[in-house]
């Protein structure tokens, strides 16, 4: 195997390796390929399933979206009780929030990432959430947020592409979340003034070489 470019972590021996992006690599059931230059998208039907059926391809990036500005931030949001699936980017957007709640919510298949808190924020709350198979990142907190809490959150089934869980780039508070069968980290704590308690952790770098479940 020769790399073209410099690997951005060290490989060795008995290192786990994702190879994509070749139609030659489709040899199991449900994997797909896109091809650029002939636009053409191949895939391989799950087992049992036929070619014949309807496939979906979800090309919009966000289920849903709130964007605001610093100086004029979305604010006094509560989203409740629903069900997120199927986004390009990310199943749901916050951008510039202020005192904002994600409570009780599903969010599931997503193609790339779970929850974005994106820009400048404070006092936004995400508790009781069920998240699972997003093979990006299910829950990032950019550095411009503050009092940021995440609470009593299930998180499985995520982190394929060697992503954290959940990264903590704000202040605030991680507490009494579930995280379990991960591709890589369960946690990722960069920010400043974060309380992290109570959280059970266990089976990550499922798909990715070892390294420590939480980071900081």
């Amino acid at each position: 195997l020769a790399l073209e470019n410099a690997a951005d972590t060290p490989l060795s021996r008995g290192s786990r390796y994702v190879l994509e992006r070749s139609f030659t690599f489709l040899d199991a059931p449900g994997e797909w390929c896109h091809d650029q230059a002939r636009h053409m998208l191949y895939f391989r039907p799950p087992d049992g399933r036929s070619p014949q059926h309807t496939t979906t391809v979800v090309t919009t990036p966000w289920i849903l979206a709130l964007q605001g500005t610093p100086e004029k931030p979305i604010s006094n949001v509560t989203i409740e009780g629903l069900e997120f699936r199927g986004a390009s980017a990310a199943l749901l957007l916050l951008q510039n929030a202020a005192d904002c709640r994600i409570s009780t919510c599903r969010f599931r298949l997503a193609g790339a990432n779970g929850i974005l808190l994106q820009g400048e924020g404070t006092r936004c709350r995400i508790a009781g959430c069920d998240m699972e198979g997003i093979p990006g990142i299910a829950l990032d907190v950019a550095p411009g947020y503050s009092e940021t809490v995440v609470t009593n959150t299930w998180i499985r089934d995520c982190g394929d592409t060697g992503l954290p869980a959940i990264r903590f780039a704000g202040s605030g508070v991680v507490s009494g979340n579930l995280l379990h069968d991960l591709g890589a980290a369960a946690l990722r704590i960069t920010g400043r003034k974060v309380t992290c308690e109570g959280n059970v952790i266990h089976h990550t770098f499922t798909q990715n070489t070892g390294g420590a479940a939480l980071e900081v």
